[in-house]
């Protein structure tokens, strides 16, 4: 293992780097973020600058980012009536969002010259996305991935909402699931947001789940089947211990056990407290639980 440690001046932004570079032809380059994290312009900038400057070594098919590792302000102008209900969603509200949250990224990505920097290093890169907070209150979270050589973006967004009052409530929730795969030159990737994973967790019960949640994992767990993704990325906001999507991933290798595809999930770890899990659970365990492929591990703490 070659492992780094750097730091910044004692700013808010200060950002010391692992790099965890241990495995043969690694396919996908994960940024970590293990610190409190609000997703804020300079702590992004600042994130990519230093990912960039320490990258050493051959090129990799994907970079892939956590949920939420860039706001952008929400649309005062868009209320809770023109979302819809959790069942039946406006799609042009999220349209309208996702447009926004796009002008936001390539601002800073254009501004800072980081197609060309992060083209250097790979051939895609994805950034989880977010707007809006507050509980019950109306919110998005979208996934992006930037095809670095054509400079193309494309988006999707959280499909299946946890079962908490904010997000059943709040989120303006992505309808058009069959976007979620991506044909990529050979491959088909599969983009999922932070808990759209435990649409294949079999736990809880159909019954105890709801009706219209459960039309959501029954599509697309039928669209996973007749898709057939050769690579699927997951961008969890947390990842709290090796276990917290396994029952999703479990289901998913069951689905596609006659395929060959790999997966990879990058984000926050840290537990309910805001603190690294590093302290109470093996880092390094954790990590290896939330891939089947290889990689190169950028942890910022």
């Amino acid at each position: 293992m070659k492992a780094k440690n750097q730091s910044n001046s004692k700013s808010r932004s200060r950002n010391t780097v692992e790099i965890i570079d241990e495995e043969i032809d690694p396919k996908v380059a994960r940024i970590i973020i293990a610190k409190e994290w609000d997703g804020n312009d300079k702590d992004v900038i600042n994130v990519l600058n230093k990912f960039c400057k320490n990258w050493k070594g051959r090129k990799v098919d994907f970079i892939v980012t956590c949920g939420g590792f860039l706001q952008f302000p929400w649309d005062k102008k868009i209320t809770k009536k023109q979302i819809g209900s959790a069942e039946n969603q406006n799609p042009e509200i999220f349209e309208m969002l996702a447009k926004q949250g796009e002008k936001h990224l390539k601002k800073i990505l254009e501004q800072n010259n980081f197609i060309e920097k992060l083209a250097n290093i790979s051939k895609f890169v994805t950034f989880g996305v977010d707007s809006g907070s507050g509980p019950r209150a109306p919110h998005v979270e979208l996934i992006f991935l930037v095809d670095l050589e054509k400079k193309k973006y494309y988006h999707i967004g959280k499909f299946y909402p946890t079962s908490s009052p904010s997000q059943k409530q709040g989120l303006v929730r992505f309808t058009d699931l069959k976007s979620c795969f991506l044909k990529l030159g050979k491959e088909k990737v599969m983009l999922l947001g932070c808990h759209d994973l435990n649409a294949f967790n079999l736990r809880p019960g159909r019954k105890r789940t709801g009706p219209w949640r459960l039309k959501i994992k029954d599509e697309i767990q039928e669209l996973t089947k007749s898709e057939s993704p050769t690579i699927i990325l997951q961008h969890p906001h947390s990842t709290i211990t090796d276990a917290t999507w396994r029952n999703g991933w479990g289901q998913i290798k069951k689905i596609l056990s006659e395929n060959n595809f790999w997966y990879a999930s990058a984000g926050k770890y840290l537990d309910k407290d805001g603190k690294p899990t590093g302290k109470t659970l093996d880092r390094k365990k954790v990590l290896a639980k939330s891939k089947n492929t290889n990689s190169i591990d950028f942890v910022f703490s």
